[in-house]
Order: C-alpha cells, then structure tokens, then sequence
C-alpha cells in the first residue's frame, strides 16, 4: 500500500509542477518502455518511487488515451479534453472506471456542444427548434441531450428525472452499478459566464454527497444577440467547490449550450438591392 501511495504522491506533485509551469514539457524518449509517461511527467527516467507494474498500468492508460484523441478530428475538443483532463486530477475519484466513464460522458457531452452549435435547421429539423425559441426551458435542453447521449453512450443506464437522489430528482441520471454521474441542467437568462453559474454549483454538488465527487452542470443560455454566441472552448469548463461545513471538494464540469440563435447571415445589416434603370 505504501509504494501505491508513494506513486500516487508523485504524480500529484509533478503535476502541480507542470500545471503552474516550474518545469517544461517533455519528450518521449523512444528508448524507454515507458515513452509516453515519461513525456507527461518530463522524465528522462522512470523514478524509483513509480513501481513497474504501476508504470505498465500507466503507459497503457496514456497510450488509451492518445489513441482516442487521435481519433477526434477537432482540435478543440482535443484541447478541451485535455485541459478537463488536467484539472480534474484533483479529485480523488477522479481514477480507473470512474475516470473512464467520465471521460466518456464528457467527450459526448463537448461533441452534443458542438453539434448544438453547427448543426442548422435542415440538420436538426424540429429537434432542434428550441435553440432558435427565446421561451425554451432546460428541460428542451435535458430533452435533446437524453436523446443525444442514449444513442451515443449505450455502456450506462441512462434515465431522466430519477427520485431519491440527495432527497430530491436528478435531472439526468447515468448509472454505472457502483458509481453514478448526475447532469443537473438550468435555463439562464442573459450571458452565462463562471460567475454566473457558480449560483447553480450548490444544488448541482448536492447530487454528489453520496457518490463519487464529479457531476455535470449543463445551462441553456437565453439571451438576445446581435453578435455570435460563444466559442465552444468558451462553452465547457471544470469548476470545484467544497459546501459550507463541509471538507469534501465536489467538482463540476459546467457546459453551456447558446440558444435564442441566430443565422450568421442575419448579425450582417441589410443592404437595399439597387434598382434596376429603365
């Protein structure tokens, strides 16, 4: 148990390194069994306090990983994979099935953004008419992403408001036998920035309490534009709170999706045709 909890300790401290930047990015080394750790960590070794086994188990994980992304053609979700990726290192169940099926609903949820965000009338047909309806509710939104992630991710048992969750009713429900993740959704009126959305953080870290300490905050944002909605990495970002009397960290991943759009055509002024001369 003490070499896991070296190794564990390890990587958290390089990581905190590498994320405020006290050391460069690595490179592989395509000499070590373990290329792809090494380029993580930026090690030209593998140090002792990393044992073989959990340097195998490791090397697999990140060979996984890169394959998948390899294999996401945008790099903006890349990056946006990425980064939650990162930041999420500090949560504690933030590891082996918990982390992959994390990983998994996220990727979904950024690909259901951008679709949201691409995808015009001739594509979405009646689906997709709340994006364009300033009266649109959240539950048009929990509709369309139920709908989105009961096709796309078939490895959970996914329901929509399920009772005796934290004493009340999860919006969206993703079962996994021991562990849950909860995507609670809201309608916000005007642009949502992180300010904005930490007041839908507490009910939204409620669902934790008894689970795993990761969720999902999603907002359907109503608001009248005369300019282009967000960028989609201005759209995901990880958020982590602990409650008032509490010590526990719960962590977010908060996504909005723009509604009330509009054509890019109709944010250009109209010009009157000239009138043809007799």
């Amino acid at each position: 148990m003490q070499v896991h909890a070296d190794t564990s300790n390890l990587l958290r401290a390089r990581i905190t390194q590498l994320k405020d930047g006290s050391v460069p990015a690595g490179k592989s080394s395509s000499a070590s069994p373990y290329p792809q750790l090494l380029r993580a960590l930026n090690y030209d070794r593998l140090p002792p306090e990393i044992s073989v086994a959990a340097a195998e188990a490791l090397e697999q994980a990140l060979c996984t990983r890169i394959g998948r992304e390899r294999r996401i053609a945008n790099p903006i979700v890349q990056k946006l994979l990425r980064g939650m990726a990162m930041a999420l290192t500090q949560c504690l169940d933030y590891e082996n099935e918990v982390r992959a099926d994390f990983d998994e609903m996220m990727l979904q949820i950024i690909l259901f953004c951008q679709s949201r965000q691409d995808a015009g009338v001739k594509e979405l047909a009646d689906r997709g008419n709340y994006l364009r309806d300033p009266d649109a509710t959240e539950f048009d939104l929990q509709n369309d992403l139920w709908q989105w992630l009961a096709g796309n991710f078939p490895s959970c048992d996914l329901k929509t408001e399920v009772e005796g969750v934290a004493t009340g009713r999860a919006d969206i429900y993703a079962g996994f036998g021991t562990h849950r993740l909860i995507i609670e959704m809201k309608r916000h009126h005007g642009h949502l920035d992180k300010d904005a959305a930490r007041k839908y953080c507490n009910q939204a870290g409620a669902y934790q309490n008894t689970n795993v300490k990761l969720g999902f905050l999603g907002t359907l944002e109503i608001v009248e534009r005369s300019d282009p909605p967000a960028s989609l990495e201005e759209c995901v970002w990880y958020e982590s709170f602990v409650p008032h009397g509490s010590q526990v960290t719960r962590h977010l991943v908060i996504f909005r999706v723009p509604g009330n759009l509009r054509s890019p055509s109709s944010l250009s002024p109209k010009t009157n045709k000239p009138k043809k001369k007799v």
